[in-house]
């Protein structure tokens, strides 16, 4: 006879809402309560101490790294840096044995036609100032802005150590070194042509003078200093790659130690979480417990329980459901469409009167009753209602004398048991159940 529905139990679990929050709050008092106790038990002082110490430790080992990786890196830098000078620098391509040495020596006058062995002290010292400019021209000059533009298949940035000067009295030598004869001699070319320019406009401010080329040259000779030079810096190469090996060991090793240290020292209450989160854990977790017992013991009372649950039952009982009836909607359907279905039944059964069977005294039901009633009133039936029938003689047999019923039932309220009681005595007196309303 009984069966659920979901919604009229979940209905009926919210109209209990206020148990479900009190007991609710009960569990998540209890939740907190035991999330302090708990909390208190992951925080003491000594494991927190143990938990400091090591993380002391870690930030040591980390410190310890980090110089390692910063040095590491300056160190790969360095030897980016010596690496890439050593594979594309003119210098370092010369093969000592085998210098291509392009030069040009130039002599300068004075106007009074001295020269640095006359014994004019004035023009000594004019003839050694344009000799510092030289030098310097040749060492830091605007030359190295020709040589861009004309000598696009050379590397510009390393011309200053291949190209450079010397001064004897009064003759100053360019020379120009290089692995290849012909880019020597190109590169000298380039450089003279600015070394006239400047000598013919910025060095006139040093007086009248004369500067003119003596002599130029191209020979191949051993050069032990520029063996001596590539040596240093291959040497140095090699010590930065060593330094830079022995860093990987370092880091290697820091790594292995650091591994071992959280093995061995790592404490057990590390893995433990944080006071705040237990304390928020078991709030939460009596929560949801409150929840989900409340509502769980709410809906098994509500499966458990002998109260009528919904029209389906009476319909699984055989008994005709002429309507449903609601404090806010009223009748559904409405009253007038209902009294067209009972007229099929008045006229069926030949009905003029009938008994109206209250199975709770409750007010709404008394409501559905009357308006009922003044609906069948319309229809010229006489319509008497009882509600306690087993215990009122006289309601009894006038229940038996009109030989018909329609029963008014409340959801949660009305019993099954009272149900089946009211069917056995109709069956017993032969009384006929015309139907029932339920009442929500």
């Amino acid at each position: 006879m009984e069966s659920v529905s979901m919604k009229k139990m979940w209905d009926s679990i919210w109209k209990h809402k206020k148990i479900i929050i009190i007991f609710v709050l009960l569990c998540l008092a209890a939740g907190v309560g035991l999330g302090v106790k708990k909390a208190r038990s992951v925080s003491s002082a000594s494991e927190l101490q143990e938990i400091e110490d090591y993380k002391s430790g870690l930030d040591k080992y980390k410190d310890v790294m980090d110089n390692i990786l910063a040095n590491m890196s300056t160190t790969q830098e360095q030897i980016d840096n010596l690496q890439k000078y050593c594979d594309s620098s003119i210098y370092m391509n010369i093969d000592p044995l085998n210098v291509n040495v392009a030069s040009v020596q130039y002599r300068i006058l004075m106007s009074d036609g001295s020269d640095t062995q006359g014994n004019s002290s004035v023009a000594n010292e004019k003839s050694a100032d344009i000799m510092n400019e030289l030098t310097a021209y040749v060492k830091n000059g605007d030359w190295k802005v020709a040589a861009e533009e004309e000598l696009s298949d050379v590397p510009v940035e390393y011309l200053s150590e291949v190209v450079g000067s010397t001064s004897t009295g009064n003759i100053f030598t360019l020379t120009v070194m290089h692995y290849d004869a012909d880019q020597a001699a190109k590169i000298c070319k380039v450089v003279d042509e600015q070394i006239q320019k400047y000598a013919a406009s910025t060095l006139k401010e040093n007086g009248e003078f004369s500067f003119s080329t003596i002599m130029s040259n191209q020979t191949v000779m051993a050069l032990p200093e520029v063996q001596s030079t590539q040596n240093s810096y291959l040497t140095s190469l090699q010590n930065y790659k060593d330094s830079l090996s022995e860093l990987k060991k370092n880091e290697l090793s820091q790594q292995v130690s650091e591994k071992t240290y959280r093995k061995d020292y790592k404490p057990d209450s590390m893995d433990a979480p944080s006071a705040k989160k237990v304390l928020v854990q078991y709030a939460a977790l009596g929560i949801i417990a409150g929840l989900v017992i409340s509502c769980a013991l709410l809906a098994l009372l509500y499966v458990l329980s002998d109260k009528l649950k919904g029209k389906e039952n009476i319909k699984a009982a055989g008994i005709t459901v002429l309507g449903n009836y609601s404090a806010k909607e009223g009748y559904r359907p409405a009253l007038e469409r209902e009294m067209i279905d009972f007229d099929l039944i008045r006229k069926e059964r030949s009905v003029e009167q009938v008994f109206f069977g209250m199975l709770s005294d409750a007010e709404i039901v008394q409501k559905a009753v009357q308006e009922y009633q003044a609906a069948m009133e319309k229809k010229s039936l006489a319509v008497e209602v009882g509600s306690n029938i087993e215990n009122d003689s006289e309601m009894m047999k006038r229940f038996v004398e009109i030989g018909n019923c329609i029963l008014f039932v409340e959801v949660g309220k009305t019993t099954y048991t009272q149900i089946k009681a009211y069917l056995e005595i109709c069956k017993k007196f032969n009384v006929s159940v015309l139907g029932c309303v339920v009442v929500e």
